[in-house]
């Protein structure tokens, strides 16, 4: 039986992209400086949030992101299961514990009943709930959200492919 292949995600590159990138890499500026600075005030004003920082990786901002939302042991925070391992990861490497939440079999997102099942499994208080926005597409944040603030959840989104 030969199945088909279920590719991790597919990426859009515009020619524009290109050469954005190319620019930076010619500027000599590859990890600080006006570009970065840029970037963190373009998402600062897109997304209207009050700070933004660039990071190396989304492993490193879901790590700072743990950190801000005073994650660590004796604490649990709810994980999908369909995510790239550093969602998990950060979790653990705060010293919190994971609990999995099971994800939609078209989209591959927690879905809000999937979040509720991961809590009422969890055995306990649960501190934050790590939606993952997978392939672009988005989780329904309203309704996580919704749950999120009944329970006093804190809420990192990890938007790795969605942005």
């Amino acid at each position: 039986m030969t199945l088909p292949f279920l590719p991790y995600t597919r990426h859009a590159v515009t020619d524009e992209d290109i050469a954005a990138v190319t620019a930076v890499l010619r500027d000599g500026n590859l990890t600080q400086g006006p570009t970065v600075e840029a970037l963190e005030a373009a998402f600062r004003d897109e997304t209207g949030a009050a700070f933004a920082v660039a990071c190396s990786s989304g492993t490193a901002a879901l790590h700072l992101a743990a950190v801000a939302v005073g994650l660590g042991p004796g604490d649990t925070a709810v994980v999908p299961t369909v995510t790239f391992v550093a969602t998990a990861n950060v979790v653990r490497h705060v010293g919190a514990e994971v609990v999995f939440a099971d994800v939609d079999a078209d989209t591959g997102l927690m879905t809000p009943d999937h979040l509720q099942d991961a809590l009422d499994r969890a055995g306990g208080p649960v501190k934050a709930v790590f939606p993952v926005h997978l392939g672009g597409p988005c989780a329904d944040m309203p309704a996580i959200g919704a749950i999120a603030r009944d329970r006093g959840l804190r809420v990192v989104e990890d938007a790795c492919h969605a942005l």
